[in-house]
């Protein structure tokens, strides 16, 4: 899809004096390091859970001292 999009754009650029656009390997996008979904989301999941769990523990302290 990328290459019939810029073949467009040369062909429509028509000027030699433009500089022509450059290659983009189709795996350059696509550097996942071959995991899967759900191994990144789990990766996600371990890295955000101490944030959800110290602001858990701080909303709880901070209506546990604004009800005294």
């Amino acid at each position: 899809m990328y290459n019939e999009q810029r073949s467009r754009l040369q062909a429509a650029g028509g000027n030699e004096g433009e500089a022509s656009l450059p290659d983009v390997g189709t795996d350059s996008y696509e550097s996942n390091d071959g995991r899967s979904f759900s191994q990144w989301f789990q990766i996600g999941v371990a890295l955000t859970l101490p944030l959800i769990i110290f602001g858990a523990i701080a909303l709880a302290l901070f209506i546990w001292l604004a009800s005294k």
